[in-house]
């Protein structure tokens, strides 16, 4: 009933979860962790980035010919950005 409006969704809360994600690697970065740990929280959130492009190319493509496959592609796409995303958020700052 309101796809539209959730793809909108989709598209600014995933746009939006990859600018925080390169300020959480900023972050990690410049923290004061071992190599070896900065290593293994940055990868994740690459592949947060790799799914944020992923699920805004879905919901793009939802828009230019609407299908279901598109749209639920989309949405797992954003959970497991936003999964990813909050799981090396919290590892990183618990250790910090």
């Amino acid at each position: 009933m309101y796809d539209k409006e959730l793809m909108m969704a989709v598209l600014t809360a995933s746009t939006a979860l990859a600018g925080l994600t390169g300020v959480v690697i900023g972050q990690i970065v410049q923290s004061g962790l071992v190599n070896r740990m900065k290593f293994w929280l940055r990868i994740p959130l690459i592949f947060s980035f790799l799914l944020a492009i992923l699920a805004v190319t879905y919901a793009i493509a939802w828009f230019t010919s609407p299908s279901d496959l598109d749209k639920v592609v989309s949405l797992l796409l954003f959970a497991g950005q936003l999964v990813l995303f909050s799981a090396v958020s919290a590892t990183f700052w618990l250790s910090g």
